[in-house]
């Protein structure tokens, strides 16, 4: 090798020295520190989450509980939010996929484009987001916090683990009475007034003609939907015009008996909102959503729905 040659090479082996010691990420920098460091005797008081279908839910502390402020502070279960937050505040930078912004939307960490985005505040005020991306593996999860390029990845929290429904964080059982003990039932909707009452162990249809058989199955079916009925999230304490129930498209009322005293029960079902309706129950203080799945099987309930097996010209004699 002539000297040139030898010069020429001591020149291109700097210079990929120097691009290694500008381009490649520091180690010292990415060794393993907490994401929010500084903060872990600091707790989080606040959780907002939005996911990519703008889903959102909101969790807040209230002295020793968590609840959801904007559902009249209904109680939420702290032993489903408070791993979420350990997980959150014991996130570490030691996994570092990129230092740029470029890679932000394909890995789904971007401001516009993400799988979450959790909003965080901490009892001394101070307010972080984090954004939680696409998978990078078998349990694997990218993650950033807003206002810096660095992508890191994780495999103590997933998408799934901070989902943006409200379902997720509370006890969704709405209205619940033991079967048997209910002794009558009446169903109210467009379509007409429907009475049951139980004799002993046997349920009668008082809307029977009297050339039609009851079809005893459907108010199995029914007294099963209603007497333990679950929500889909809480609506608050406040009733609101727009939910319709000063015109309910369906009220049921429940008698049952209980160390020989009678209980009376209400539900009054509303307007449809997507996927499901406004609820509320005479034994609670909160409006909520149900399934829609529930609230039409109630609203489309008619007289032949109760009846047994007809022939065409029987049902049409039973109107």
């Amino acid at each position: 090798m002539n000297t040139t040659n030898k010069v020429l090479a001591t020149i291109l082996i700097a210079q990929i020295v120097l691009a290694v010691v500008v381009f490649w990420p520091r180690a010292a920098d990415y060794a393993g520190d907490i994401l929010f460091k500084g903060a872990e005797g600091n707790d989080i008081t606040r959780l907002e989450i939005i996911d990519a279908d703008n889903n959102r839910v909101l969790l807040a502390r209230s002295d020793d509980e968590w609840v959801m402020p904007e559902a009249g502070n209904f109680v939420a279960d702290s032993d489903k939010i408070d791993p979420i937050l350990d997980n959150i505040k014991a996130l570490r930078t030691n996994r570092l996929v990129t230092m740029t912004s470029d890679s932000h939307a394909s890995l789904e960490v971007a401001e516009d484009k993400f799988q979450r985005r959790l909003k965080l505040t901490w009892a001394d005020g101070e307010q972080k987001t984090l954004y939680l991306g696409s998978s990078g593996g078998a349990g694997a999860t990218h993650f950033r916090q807003a206002g810096k390029d660095e992508v890191f990845i994780t495999g103590d929290i997933t998408i799934w683990s901070a989902v943006a429904q409200a379902s997720s964080y509370i006890d969704t059982l709405y209205f619940s009475v033991p079967r048997d003990s209910v002794t009558s039932l009446i169903l109210e909707n467009a379509n007409g007034t429907f009475e049951f009452v139980k004799d002993d162990d046997t349920w009668r249809y008082l809307n029977l003609g009297e050339s039609e058989q009851f079809k005893d199955s459907e108010l199995t079916t029914l007294l099963t939907q209603t007497t333990s009925l679950r929500m889909a999230a809480p609506l608050g304490i406040e009733e609101k015009p727009s939910y319709g129930l000063a015109d309910p498209q369906v009220i049921l009322t429940l008698q049952a008996d209980s160390d020989v005293v009678q209980h009376q029960y209400e539900l009054r079902i509303g307007v449809g909102i997507g996927e499901h309706h406004v609820a509320i129950s005479s034994d609670s203080s909160y409006f909520v959503s149900i399934s829609s799945y529930t609230a039409n099987s109630l609203i489309n309930k008619t007289h032949r729905s109760f009846l047994d097996d007809l022939s065409e010209d029987e049902l049409e004699t039973s109107g």
